[in-house]
């Protein structure tokens, strides 16, 4: 009961803090505001998530030359190994669980090997060796744990999992030297560089949701050259292509920049969302709905179009949630994904539709509509390695213009932690207890 009492009164002082802090922020905004128009300038509304999205557009060339290499890919294990591998099973926390479930989706049509992802508590505490195997030898199959930190203890604990069930396990990071790391076999490093700009900034983290993404891909890809599924020359063409389409970006940029701070303005009072994705963009919405939660605090959901249409059609007040839809023309389920579209504007939702669409007159007109670049041919899956981008700018946008602190307690002005706050709300996180607990 003394620890109940302690995180309420903890969480009471952290609303008193985060209040207070956002007060100040909305003072300086409304400053601003005085000096130009209702709002002042884009630029002062740009924080270290919207610096990350745009920066994606440069990071991919380092990223695809680092992590689309043969002697770096075969420091996991060696081309006969690769070629006999089976199945892929992939853990994370947060945002690398969404990116281990975008590659999961992506890739076992296209290497021919089987992919599966789990949560961490389910992958450490409820999965056993025989399910975790279904059948295949464990020298056969490769274990990925995805962590940008590195330390992220249900990821350590996946990892020594992986070794218990006589599992190659590997962990995907920027930090080599992480508690992750240190549990796996071999480490897939990504070597992404910091950020500078307009000084250093990672948080929350997103070039490296980013730089993940790419990681795991190039290691299917290069499992798929070996057993045979994909040309020799996959890792050379994949990369080039993937470069082709991240740059085919730069010439929306501004465009969408300028459209998700146009959006924000209207929607800037709204505090629920919805974010909707079929297959892969089924994980991109689960990427997207957090973004306005850590940066503005606000109450979203997820979900596929079919399940929407089960049950999130049914919430009150339609016109006060945000809706956001990832449209994939090369979706197997577009034209259902286009009926609850439709659906949602007939409601009175605010829509929002960020798609690859030629044609969309087939949706009802009051959405707004983000056209996105098409992938290039024959590269029809790529769409989910950037259909995030319009989603961050605007949580960026919705959390700036509220005056709000990420996470409750980092200053997008300064681009510094507030320490104190920091500490109030990290503490209860976890009181220690959570031991790591290998259960094949």
């Amino acid at each position: 009961m003394n620890s109940l009492f302690k995180v309420l009164a903890a969480v009471g002082v952290l609303a008193a803090g985060s209040a207070a802090a956002h007060k100040l922020i909305k003072k300086k905004i409304e400053q601003k505001r005085e000096e130009g128009d209702e709002f002042g300038k884009k630029g002062d509304y740009m924080s270290s998530i919207g610096w990350q999205d745009l920066d994606c557009l440069k990071l991919v060339d380092h990223e695809v030359k680092v992590l689309f290499d043969r002697t770096k890919l075969e420091s996991i294990m060696r081309r006969e190994d690769y070629a006999k591998l089976k199945r892929v099973v992939l853990c994370g926390a947060g945002d690398s669980w969404n990116c281990a479930g975008v590659v999961s989706e992506i890739l076992p049509e296209l290497t021919g090997i089987s992919y599966e992802t789990w949560d961490p508590l389910k992958a450490t505490r409820f999965v056993d060796k025989d399910r975790l195997t279904l059948g295949v030898a464990p020298r056969d199959m490769l274990g990925i744990g995805i962590t940008a930190g590195g330390g992220t203890a249900r990821v350590a604990e996946w990892l020594e999992k992986m070794r218990a069930c006589g599992i190659r396990g590997v962990c995907v990071t920027n930090n080599p030297e992480g508690k992750c790391a240190k549990a796996a076999d071999v480490v897939f490093c990504t070597e992404t560089p910091v950020l500078i700009s307009p000084t250093v900034t990672n948080t929350p983290g997103l070039r490296s949701y980013f730089a993940n993404l790419l990681a795991c891909i190039a290691i299917g890809c290069y499992a798929g050259v070996c057993n045979g599924t994909l040309p020799e020359d996959s890792l050379e063409t994949w990369g080039e292509a993937i470069k082709a389409y991240v740059h085919s970006w730069e010439n929306v940029a501004d465009e969408i920049d300028n459209q998700m701070f146009e959006l924000a303005k209207v929607w800037k009072d709204l505090w629920k969302f919805d974010y909707i994705g079929d297959g892969p963009q089924y994980y991109t919405a689960q990427f997207s709905e957090e973004k306005p939660v850590e940066t503005a605090g606000v109450l979203t959901s997820h979900a596929d179009c079919e399940d929407w249409c089960h049950i999130n059609l049914y919430c009150s007040e339609p016109e006060t949630i945000g809706t956001t839809f990832l449209v994939d023309e090369n979706s197997p389920s577009l034209s259902r994904m286009i009926e609850t579209v439709n659906c949602a504007v007939k409601l009175g939702r605010p829509v929002l539709v960020i798609t690859n669409l030629k044609d969309v007159s087939v949706i009802s007109s009051g959405a707004e509509i983000c056209k996105v670049p098409e992938s290039p041919e024959s590269f029809k899956w790529m769409m989910p390695l950037m259909d995030f981008f319009p989603v961050t700018l605007f949580a960026n946008y919705l959390c700036t213009l509220n005056g709000r602190m990420y996470f409750g307690c980092y200053d997008t002005d300064k681009c510094l932690w507030d320490e104190e706050k920091r500490k109030e709300i990290f503490w209860y996180l976890t009181t220690g207890n959570s031991k790591i607990e290998i259960h094949k």
